[in-house]
């Protein structure tokens, strides 16, 4: 039923919205995180640096990850 459900040519996320504004209490968890566990914080920071310098500027991975 999902795959028959989502929208075509996509991957059936839910759009995210335009302005995503983390407040201190996320990102100094993310920091402590990232310290204590350090592969998680490479993780993370590959994750984040994918989103931000390869989907955003890419059109048809941007509409297939649900951002505008």
């Amino acid at each position: 039923m999902f795959a028959k459900r989502r929208r075509v040519g996509t991957t059936g996320l839910p759009r995210r919205p335009i302005d995503v504004k983390l407040s201190k209490r996320i990102s100094i968890t993310a920091m402590v995180m990232a310290v204590a566990f350090p592969l998680w914080g490479l993780c993370a920071a590959l994750v984040l640096g994918v989103d931000r310098f390869v989907i955003r500027r890419n059109e048809r991975l941007r509409a297939a990850f649900g951002q505008r």
